[in-house]
């Protein structure tokens, strides 16, 4: 939780899903199998986040009608979770582990375990928050490329 608020500095940024400990404990309890620590001999240094979600809340948030948060809201309040979509949340990685494919890896956990487990053809969507995270993000497209997957952009605000 603290390397992610260290680089997203949500606290700060009314747009993005807040990051404390109501929203840990609400991802453990609900979808522990898609958030995953990334750890180097036994010490969290990040962590990946992906989340399902509709068609309706994917569309909102990529047109710009549905903030991060207010999709994250919308996720938290749905009573049956809905499988159509993947919002690939967030990648943090202490600085000198970056580069290294460690993120890609986590999130391809996730990733597969989704489309085993819940729904073997969803879109996935993603925003862009810094210029850091665009390698991951390229690399990203061409993993679910090579699944004849589309994952889609939010464009900047």
């Amino acid at each position: 939780m603290a390397i992610a608020e260290y680089y997203f500095q949500s606290a700060q940024d009314a747009f993005q899903m807040t990051i404390n400990e109501d929203t840990v404990r609400w991802l453990v309890e609900t979808m522990p199998e898609y958030w995953n620590l990334i750890k180097f001999e036994g010490t969290v240094i990040g962590s990946t986040l992906i989340m399902p979600t509709s068609r309706p809340v994917m569309t909102g948030f990529l047109d710009g009608t549905l903030t991060e948060a207010g999709l994250f809201e919308a996720l938290r309040q749905s009573r049956a979770r809905s499988t159509e979509c993947v919002y690939c949340a967030g990648a943090a990685l202490l600085e000198p582990h970056r580069g290294q494919g460690l993120a890609l890896a986590s999130l391809k956990v996730s990733i597969d375990s989704f489309i085993e487990r819940e729904n073997p053809r969803p879109t996935f969507y993603y925003w862009l928050y810094s210029d850091q995270g665009r390698p991951l993000a390229l690399a990203l497209r061409r993993y679910l490329a090579a699944k004849g997957l589309p994952l889609l952009e939010r464009a900047q605000a």
